[in-house]
């Protein structure tokens, strides 16, 4: 028995590592479905392979899309193509405390895939970079970069406590 346990822990490490790729598609495929519904492109590519943007700086770059849109977006509308990546963190948030009700071992490899949208929604609402996801938005709709970090907090807070909660680490 064991050794079972063993694998299912090896096996919930790949997975994770996994994960980290799938999450990434899905957050550069929802910049690129949000820009095709809104304006429309002609030409579209994602990378999820990281790799080194400023070897000075020792920034890292994740993973990347990119797309020629058909016409130019307004403000609002790339405000939306930058947020749209929240769209599917927020659902995954809302099914991370339900899927660690199911039972073990398959409640484990669901949260992990789940629990990758609070890592992709926590890393968004940082918004260090002034080229991030979150500053952009911030910037083309006027409103405060801390109004969507303290949005995304909470989320995440709100997600991890009924998770928490409901696996019993807390009461």
């Amino acid at each position: 028995m064991r050794s079972w346990g063993k694998m299912v822990w090896f096996l919930l490490a790949v997975y994770a590592v996994s994960c980290f790729f799938a999450w990434a598609a899905i957050h550069e495929l929802s910049h690129v479905l949000m820009a095709r519904l809104l304006v429309g492109i002609s030409y579209w590519e994602i990378n999820l392979i990281p790799k080194l943007k400023e070897a000075k700086l020792l920034r890292i770059q994740f993973a990347s899309c990119f797309y020629i849109p058909l016409k130019r977006p307004t403000e609002q509308q790339q405000a939306a193509i930058s947020l749209a990546p929240r769209i599917p963190d927020v659902l995954g948030a809302i099914a991370l405390p339900f899927v660690s009700l199911m039972p073990a071992p398959i409640s484990y490899f669901m949260m992990v895939f789940c629990g990758s949208a609070l890592v992709d929604l926590f890393v968004g609402s940082l918004g260090m970079s002034e080229k991030s996801d979150l500053r952009k938005a911030a910037e083309n709709i006027d409103l405060s970069p801390w109004t969507l970090r303290l949005m995304g907090a909470c989320v995440i807070i709100g997600t991890v406590f009924l998770t928490l909660k409901n696996t019993g680490w807390i009461r």
